[in-house]
């Protein structure tokens, strides 16, 4: 049995600010959380109440605030 999570995230791009963004994404489940649990096949909210989701949501943050602007 799988006991993987995905941690959903929202990517925004300010075209103003030329400035990339994260939140995390309660959208598609109704506000039920924003990371699924395969083992419980059940959503919850990342609290960062451990080390994985804060390892995994300053991993996000960094891979955000690396991403070049966008020219068009």
């Amino acid at each position: 049995m799988s006991k993987a999570k995905q941690y959903h995230f929202v990517v925004m791009y300010d075209t103003e600010t030329k400035s990339w963004s994260t939140e995390p994404d309660v959208s598609i489940n109704f506000d039920s959380g924003d990371v699924w649990n395969e083992e419980t096949q059940d959503w919850s909210f990342n609290t960062l109440e451990t080390d994985e989701a804060n390892a995994i949501t300053n991993a996000i943050g960094k891979i955000m605030s690396e991403l070049p602007s966008v020219d068009y």
